[in-house]
């Protein structure tokens, strides 16, 4: 399918459906650490 009727389909260009709301710094640093501390052992099961 077209990307171009994806988006008209789905109304893209009305714009955001609701407000924008702060970024959580903290949820975003708690993620990286989960993902860094995880690294070593993710890799190690997926070979």
């Amino acid at each position: 399918e077209d990307p171009a009727a994806v988006a008209r389909r789905w109304r893209t260009a009305d714009g955001p459906s609701y407000e924008p709301v702060e970024r959580d710094r903290a949820a975003l640093e708690r993620v990286a650490h989960v993902l860094s501390d995880t690294d070593a052992l993710l890799r190690r099961a997926a070979s």
